[in-house]
C-alpha cells in the first residue's frame, strides 16, 4: 500500500513539472494547434497557481546591460530572453526539491 502511495505521489509532481516545462517553452511555439487551445488556458490558469509564490523571488531579464556582441548575436540573444519567465524556471527548480524531499521522507516513514 505505501509503494502505491509513494507512486502517486512521484506521478502528481512528475504531472507538476511535466506542466511548468510546457509553460516555459510556450512563447517559443508559434502555433498551437485548434484542439489544444481550450486545454491551454487551463494550463496558464493552473501553472499560475504554481508559479504564484515564487513570482517575487525571480525578477525578469534585464539585458540593456549587454555589450554588443560579434555576429548581431545580441538581437537574438535580446529576442529569446525576453520570452523567458525566471519565475517558471525558480518554479521548477522548486516544486523539484519539495518532491524529492517528500518522497524521500514517505520512504523513510514506510520503511
Amino acid at each position: 500500500m505505501a509503494g502505491i502511495l509513494i507512486r502517486i505521489i512521484g506521478l502528481v509532481f512528475a504531472v507538476i513539472q511535466a506542466s511548468l516545462l510546457i509553460r516555459l517553452m510556450l512563447p517559443f511555439i508559434d502555433t498551437v494547434p485548434k484542439a489544444l487551445r481550450p486545454l491551454l488556458v487551463q494550463l496558464v490558469w493552473f501553472t499560475d497557481l504554481l508559479i504564484a509564490p515564487f513570482k517575487g523571488v525571480a525578477k525578469p531579464f534585464d539585458l540593456s546591460q549587454i555589450v554588443d556582441l560579434p555576429g548581431g548575436v545580441t538581437g537574438i540573444l535580446q529576442g529569446y530572453a525576453d520570452r523567458i519567465d525566471p519565475a517558471v524556471i525558480v518554479a521548477m527548480i522548486a516544486w523539484g526539491l519539495l518532491g524529492a524531499i517528500v518522497i524521500l521522507g514517505l520512504r523513510l516513514i514506510f520503511r
